[in-house]
């Protein structure tokens, strides 16, 4: 990733057997000694960062201490989950956040600073979601949280906006925590459904109802999305896109119901503008 200041980041995994070859900056985040206890895939992976300037030189490392670790498999390992899946992105501020598949077992072991952890299922080996967000000099955990229930849960891909993380994954799980009224059926093969949360990163608590911005509902929906008044006053026209920015659907906002129910089941982007602003949300659309 390439951050605001033109400064190339990379992240990916550090495996115990290479720490005496490589440099971490004095200042940096470093693992523990005790973080590398056990045999498993999991623990012996953990995240690495490393950060150069836009002629490709060096300017400080770090590995995130804890339970920490990207969705990389030993070729030896007998079975994965089908659905797990990392991602990462910058906030407006080049803080680093990272989302990935966290079992279970090790959940003791995630630092976690400043956050609630919106697991309630029991199970010890089913994988669950996790967010990390690490300041831009790579000195600490500004805040982590774990999502999922009783089955496995994983993300998929993410997005931010002024501090407002969206995380959409699969869940095998059937009691995950959801907003009232905005649960839907689960499925008879719970791993064919997504999952939605929004959390505020700056925050330890989820924010359904956050009071800076709007949020559009039913999300997700099957047939229309509803705005609060406050956008429909504001704002006079949407646009749909996909992933891949092509425009779907166009039109003048005339009321606070829009139809999506001749989208294909996936993942959408909608746009509010104005003659001066724009606002964004992303939704899925099921069936």
């Amino acid at each position: 990733m390439i951050d605001n200041n033109d400064e190339l980041v990379l992240i990916g995994n550090v495996k115990e057997d290479i720490l005496d070859e490589i440099w971490l900056h004095e200042d940096c985040l470093k693992s523990n000694e005790s973080d590398w206890n056990g045999l498993s895939t999991y623990r012996n992976n953990k995240i690495g960062i490393v950060k150069l300037n836009a002629n490709l030189e060096y300017l400080r490392s770090g590995i995130v201490p804890g339970a920490y670790y990207m969705e990389f498999f030993d070729e030896s390992t007998s079975w994965i989950y089908p659905n797990a899946g990392s991602d990462a992105i910058l906030d407006e501020n080049n803080n680093i956040l990272i989302t990935h598949g966290l079992k279970a077992e090790y959940q003791d072991d995630y630092l976690k600073e400043g956050s609630e952890t919106f697991k309630n299922g029991t199970a010890d080996y089913h994988l669950d979601a996790a967010l990390v967000k690490i300041s831009s000099d790579l000195t600490q955990i500004l805040y982590s949280t774990v999502y999922g229930g009783s089955g496995d849960d994983a993300p998929g891909f993410m997005f931010v906006q002024d501090s407002i993380v969206t995380i959409i994954g699969t869940t095998g799980s059937t009691d995950l925590v959801v907003t009232p009224g905005a649960d839907v059926p689960y499925p008879q093969y719970q791993t064919e459904k997504l999952f939605v949360v929004t959390l505020n990163t700056n925050s330890p608590v989820s924010v359904p109802d956050s009071p800076e911005k709007q949020y559009i509902y039913p999300n997700p929906a099957s047939t229309y999305l509803e705005l609060p008044e406050e956008l429909v006053n504001r704002f006079s026209e949407f646009v749909i896109t996909d992933l891949l920015g092509r425009s779907l659907v166009s039109h003048a906002l005339q009321s606070n119901r829009i139809d999506i129910s001749t989208l294909p089941t996936g993942t959408y982007n909608l746009a509010l503008t104005n003659s001066t602003s724009r606002s964004s949300y992303l939704f899925v659309k099921t069936e």
